[in-house]
This record gives structure tokens, sequence and C-alpha cells, in this order.
């Protein structure tokens, strides 16, 4: 799987150009550039955008194949999100009782033997 890093630095030596010299063009550090190119952050969607429009591509390039982590038990995801199944909306209790059957059957299943 390419990573954003990966991209980032794919682009940049495609146009011949230094970490200093880019970080320079769009406003950042060398070392948070560095540390894009090397996967150990992640960009910020603001340092997205100034990358995907220095380098004229889509924020889509930069970020496929990235996995989006969706915490279900989190309160705020119901809310956030409209949960559907089979054309229709899954409301606050079934979502509920989908989560606690996942957690019986992970404890279930973790005491078989």
């Amino acid at each position: 799987m390419n990573s954003i890093g990966n991209r980032i630095k794919e682009l940049r030596e495609k146009l011949g150009i230094t970490t200093e010299e880019f970080a320079k063009e769009i406003g950042l550090t060398k070392s948070i550039i560095w540390s894009y190119e090397l996967d150990k952050k992640e960009p910020s969607i603001s340092h997205l955008i100034k990358i995907s429009k220095y380098f004229n591509v889509s924020l889509d390039y930069l970020i496929q194949n990235q996995k989006s982590i969706l915490d279900l038990s989190s309160r705020d995801t119901i809310k956030r999100f409209e949960l559907v199944l089979d054309d229709t909306a899954i409301n606050e209790e079934e979502y509920h009782e989908l989560l606690t059957y996942i957690k019986v059957r992970r404890l279930v299943k973790a005491h078989k033997y």
C-alpha cells in the first residue's frame, strides 16, 4: 500500500525539489515535511489541501488506500452518521443492540476452548 508520505515524497522528487524548498514553498517547516514523508505523522486537512494544490493533484490521490477509522463505541457515531442497512436507517436502539451482539459474540469466542 502506498502511503500519503510516499506519495508526497514521490511528487516532490518528480519535481526535483528538496524537502527544504518544498516546505518553504507551502509555508511549512522541513521537519513537518520529513515527518509526513516518513509516515511519522499524518498531515492535517489544511496541510493536505496545501500539498494537493502545490502538486496539482486531488486530495483523493493523496489519501487513496488509507483506512478511515470509525469508532463504533463512541456515543457520537449514531448522531454524526446515518447508518443504513438494506436501504433502511438504523435507529439508536438497533445500533446499541448491534454493538451488544458484537461484544457478546467476542466474549463467547474468547472463552471457547
